[in-house]
């Protein structure tokens, strides 16, 4: 067996070729062609995702931009020139007679203390 090439497990018509089969040289040497053409299939699902991606979200910004500027139009005020509303008149000044001290106003010895709370906001 020595001088002999092995013929176990041979494909009849092929030959070895650096350790691979003649006939599996031609598959091997398309691996990376198939390799390069699945990563450029991968790369571009993955851009066509992402443009899909960056279409939905713009047209999410698009939408609430919508809801935005529809909302301020409706909820603006009409304009001044027709309104009905008085106009804003300055309070009048207390009389000089009523006595004065920080927030109380009137005689601290009166009967009757009005306490007036108020929430402006």
């Amino acid at each position: 067996m020595h001088g002999r090439p092995a013929t176990h497990g041979t494909i009849p018509g092929l030959k070895p070729f650096d350790g691979y089969w003649e006939g599996h040289a031609g598959r091997m040497s398309s691996r990376p062609e198939r390799r390069s053409r699945r990563a450029e299939r991968r790369v571009a699902e993955q851009r066509a995702r992402r443009r899909r991606q960056m279409l939905l979200l713009g047209g999410l910004v698009a939408v609430a931009l919508i809801a935005v500027v529809a909302l301020i139009v409706a909820t603006r005020p009409q304009s001044q020139a027709g309104s009905n509303l008085p106009a804003v008149v300055a309070a009048a000044t207390p009389d000089p007679a009523i006595p004065l001290n920080g927030k109380t106003m009137g005689s601290p010895s009166a009967k009757v203390t009005v306490v007036e709370w108020g929430d402006y906001q």
